[in-house]
């Protein structure tokens, strides 16, 4: 599992169109809280023959009477309209079940789920995060709830959580984070029912962490900010087991800017350098692989020339990293001994799209996207696929009719930019789609970078922009696009099937 962040709460209100007056009575105003994951050289050059262009061809459009997500016999099923200008992230869960704060639980076919993650008052909670069997847990008004794979509330649930933090295993179970005292963070570990099952301090209050993540074994990885002044920004890392015992013995002069998790549980590190003279983009990356003693693996740390973006993990144990460094932009590949892969890196035809908005600090650059057997990068102008030996894929690059652009959704401060580049549908078989939300319309590209049959699927009319695409686990996408109707702020959610159409 990667790592889990802090949870923060926010309370939204949404207001249905015409068709949910009748249902009005199942909307809340409720926490919502977001369990966020992350994961933050030589030249070389690439193959430059033009990919296919983003032309429209023909694809479903919304109907023009909308349907709603709250009635299980409803026949307009997708997509579900939302009067609101402020929309919390979509989540969706390992069944397909889609989950909107205050909202009953959309299946597949846009129908609401009548019971499913439900509090006797009626009340629907939004979960943050889920379990490997399907169980998923959720945060309202201070409470953590935990629902077994079937919908149904846990005995023993809700834990009060106030003034503390909480995260899940990737085996499933809660961790506790709690600060009974200045300087000591109480870490403890609960079972299905919300009993403690192992409980231990550390030295450290995690309250003002860099961060922290949660290995398959249990192990807690934690980093937390060094005190001295000559390294800006820079934490420690410290490992402990299940017991509470630490495991790590990093080297004092070990500092880092960040770490993440891979599924096969490599533990990647890095630290940005900046030069005196330029706070703008670091000038180098250290990276590293970790060990369990929390210092660097043999053959490690790494450094790379420019702003690193946060490795990628390749099934084979590489990490792909996109290198902010123009004019030599490049994406790199380093295999499990810290050595650059032969054929990397390779050179990108164009600026990579960023983690940050341009003025911000520090500019980092998008990580990499591994999808099947290809590696995705994309950059303003294009979206390039290379395999493992760093060679251009046939069909690619894709050409974007036009560059990049979220600035239409940053209509106010609270309007959060989501639509931040490709992301990568898996169908299981190893296989699948890249999805593109563009100007007016998601493209879908083979792993041969044409564009797929059914493709695109347009925004309609009133359209302003993407706000968020996610991969659902049929290898299909749900797409939230934001609306203006005679100035009145719509989100649209609909829920498109591989071949883009409608699921039924």
């Amino acid at each position: 599992m990667t790592r889990t962040a802090k949870l923060h709460a926010a309370r939204h209100s949404t207001l249905l169109r015409t068709a949910a007056m009748a249902v009005a009575a199942l909307f809340a105003a409720s926490a919502v809280v977001g369990c966020g994951s992350s994961s933050p050289s030589a030249s070389g050059s690439t193959a430059t023959t033009p990919g296919p262009t983003a032309t429209p061809t023909a694809a479903p459009t919304p109907p023009p009477t909308l349907g709603t997500a709250l009635s299980p016999v409803n026949p307009g099923g997708w997509p579900i309209a939302i009067q609101t200008d402020f929309l919390s992230e979509v989540q969706v869960g390992p069944d397909g079940t889609l989950y909107v704060a205050g909202l009953m639980p959309v299946d597949a076919t846009g129908h609401g789920r009548v019971g499913w993650l439900a509090l006797p008052d009626g009340s629907y909670v939004t979960p943050a995060v889920f379990g490997p069997d399907g169980s998923a847990f959720g945060e309202l008004d201070g409470q953590v709830w935990a629902f077994d794979p079937d919908g149904k509330a846990r005995t023993g649930w809700p834990l009060d959580v106030a003034a503390s933090g909480w995260a899940i295993s990737p085996g499933g179970k809660l961790y506790l984070m709690q600060w009974p005292t200045e300087g000591v963070t109480d870490v403890t570990i609960m079972d299905d029912h919300a009993a403690p099952v192992s409980s231990w301090s550390v030295p450290k209050v995690l309250d003002y962490s860099c961060d922290y993540l949660i290995q398959p074994d249990g192990t807690f990885w934690l980093t937390y900010p060094v005190a001295d002044p000559s390294w800006w920004g820079a934490c420690e890392i410290h490992a402990f087991g299940t017991d509470g015992k630490e495991l790590s013995t990093g080297a004092i002069e070990d500092r880092w800017s960040g770490m993440s998790t891979g599924s096969n549980g490599v533990v990647a590190a890095w630290y940005y350098d900046f030069d005196e003279d330029s706070q703008e983009r670091p000038a180098r990356t250290r990276v590293a692989i970790l060990g369990r003693d929390g210092r660097p693996l043999a053959g490690w740390p790494v450094t790379l020339e420019g702003a690193a973006s946060p490795p990628a993990y390749g099934s084979d144990g590489s990490l792909y990293f996109t290198l902010l460094n123009s004019p030599a932009n490049q994406v790199v590949a380093l295999d499990e001994a810290g050595k650059v892969k032969p054929g990397w890196p390779v050179a990108l035809a164009g600026d990579p799209l960023t983690v940050a908005a341009v003025g911000t600090e520090p500019l980092i650059p998008q990580s990499p996207i591994v999808g099947g057997s290809a590696v995705y990068v994309a950059t303003q102008t294009e979206v390039d696929a290379f395999d493992g030996a760093g060679k251009m894929l046939d069909g690619w690059p894709y050409t974007l009719p036009a560059a990049w652009d979220d600035s239409r959704c940053t209509s106010s401060a609270e309007t959060p930019v989501w639509n931040t580049g490709p992301v990568f549908g898996s169908d299981g078989s190893g296989s699948g789609r890249l999805y593109l939300g563009l100007d007016d319309r998601i493209v879908a590209l083979t792993p041969g970078g044409a564009e797929a049959t059914g493709w695109p699927y347009s925004g309609g009319s009133d359209f302003v922009c993407w706000r968020q695409l996610q991969p659902a686990p049929d290898g299909g996408l749900v797409a939230v696009g934001y609306h203006r109707i005679e100035g009145i702020p719509e989100h649209l959610i609909v829920r498109l099937t591989p071949e883009g159409s409608y699921p039924e």
